[in-house]
């Protein structure tokens, strides 16, 4: 779970925070997740820092864009460029400036 910077309430989804919110969750200031797991608040990363629960929180986790995503076979990578995450292969992307 996600902690919202502004109303530090955690949730699951930044998409649905701003839905029902009047404020909108800034993915990129993001300070604290908790495990679901064990509950162990902690800073952004992939893997619970509690080594007794340690697990995995993302297949593809991005420390710049604090995006976790769990598809099976998805191609995802951080543009550095655009400064976001992308969907498809880093290799069959051409980013023009």
């Amino acid at each position: 779970m996600i902690e919202c910077p502004e109303c530090l309430e955690y949730v699951n989804c930044r998409l649905c925070h701003n839905e029902n919110k009047n404020h909108m969750l800034d993915r990129y200031n993001i300070k604290n997740i908790k495990c679901k797991k064990c509950d162990v608040i902690q800073k952004p990363s992939n893997k619970c820092e509690n080594e007794k629960c340690n697990i995995e929180f993302g297949k593809y986790y991005c420390k710049i864009c604090n995006l976790w995503d769990n598809t099976e076979n998805k191609d995802i990578y951080h543009c550095d460029s655009c400064k976001m995450c992308r969907i498809g292969k880093k290799e069959d992307y051409i980013h023009y400036k």
